[in-house]
């Protein structure tokens, strides 16, 4: 599958985060290895994409948890992580790939590829990350699969970056690992100024990556993304984080709140993302 299955029509991407399996039971407080939370766990997921998915370009799913959401996608394409997620990630760790569920899977699925990746240009695990990358990418080509990035750049030594070397390093980052995927998914670069010269510099199509910022911010954030070059969006926590919260006396989940949540205040803010994405800037 290629690119254009995951555009609009004005050559956006709206793009919902479905393989979030880990993170999302994490902040719901449900332990996955009794068999109600996992299906309580699914059931969310797949009604998160049912809603999402008339509106959105594309849905990213997992083989484990949300794979069911590909049936329901309707209009919007499909992706599928690739690579093993946990709560807890080592950044530092060669990512490890799902077992029994590989690229000709995906490929006989109909689906792009997502790949996540945390990466820093000096770490020691730099070469093996990046000659790993190039092997998927070259089985992609050959399977005719297009795939998305999403690039997660960390300071290795567990630091706070300064906005100015932060920067620096996601165009050094991205100088690096672009000509390796048809699609990139980033953290926010800071400032206008930063943005247009990450644009400047790639190849391929970029979209920002929600990392947990309030939805206002995130919204916020996209905008100017969108008016310097990017050209869309990968969103997840953004969109539901507020409902972790929604209990009852007895501190289990409110289901009833958190139902009428996703039809209201969820749906809601994935029309109003895709519709800035395809209002803003000129496309790719």
């Amino acid at each position: 599958m290629l690119l254009s299955s995951i555009q609009s029509a004005k050559k956006k991407i709206g793009l919902l985060e479905l393989d979030q399996a880990p993170l999302l039971s994490s902040r719901l407080g449900l332990d996955i290895s009794v068999n109600e939370n996992v299906e309580l766990l699914q059931t969310l997921l797949l009604k998160m994409g049912e809603l999402a998915s008339a509106h959105l370009t594309g849905l990213v799913i997992d083989p484990i948890y949300s794979f069911d959401a590909s049936a329901s996608s309707g209009k919007a394409g499909c992706l599928t992580r690739l690579n093993v997620l946990a709560d807890e990630v080592d950044p530092l760790a060669v990512p490890a790939i799902i077992p029994d569920y590989g690229l000709e899977e995906m490929s006989n699925n109909y689906n792009l590829v997502k790949f996540d990746l945390f990466y820093h240009p000096t770490e020691s695990n730099s070469l093996k990350k990046k000659q790993l990358l190039a092997e998927i990418h070259d089985y992609c080509d050959y399977l005719d699969m297009n795939m998305l990035l999403k690039l997660h750049l960390y300071q290795p030594k567990g630091e706070e970056y300064l906005s100015e070397q932060f920067q620096d390093d996601q165009l050094l980052a991205i100088g690096e690992l672009s000509r390796l995927t048809e699609l990139v998914a980033l953290q926010y670069p800071l400032e206008p100024l930063a943005i247009a010269t990450l644009t400047a510099e790639l190849d391929v199509p970029w979209i920002l990556m929600d990392e947990g910022q309030s939805y206002d911010q995130f919204k916020q954030e996209l905008r100017v993304c969108l008016e310097n070059g990017a050209s869309g969006f990968l969103v997840s926590q953004a969109l539901w984080q507020e409902m972790t919260q929604m209990r009852q006396e007895d501190k289990s989940l409110d289901l009833e709140q958190i139902n009428h949540f996703l039809e209201t205040t969820f749906l809601d803010r994935v029309i109003e993302l895709m519709r800035i994405a395809n209002e803003m800037g000129e496309g790719v």
